[in-house]
């Protein structure tokens, strides 16, 4: 059997993460599926490519324009 640790981040996935502003969830779907008031992303925005095949505890930076928000993966579904 599969370790869960090394499930790595894929479209269909809900992934949690942990911010200095706190924890969302987010739901990674096709771009034609996004509705980001309702926690789905798109796998082509800044955040949903900078997920993608990320595994469990990693962290990622993604830049905004407000310089760069780090994000730890704190849950794969």
């Amino acid at each position: 059997s599969k370790n869960k640790n090394n499930k790595t981040i894929k479209l269909g996935n809900s992934v949690t993460l942990k911010t200095a502003k706190g924890i969302k969830t987010y739901r990674l779907l096709g771009s034609t599926e996004t509705n980001p008031t309702a926690g789905i992303i798109s796998h082509n925005s800044p955040l949903g490519a900078a997920l993608i095949d990320k595994q469990l505890g990693e962290v990622v930076k993604v830049q905004s324009k407000n310089g760069s928000v780090s994000y730890k993966i704190t849950k794969i579904e």
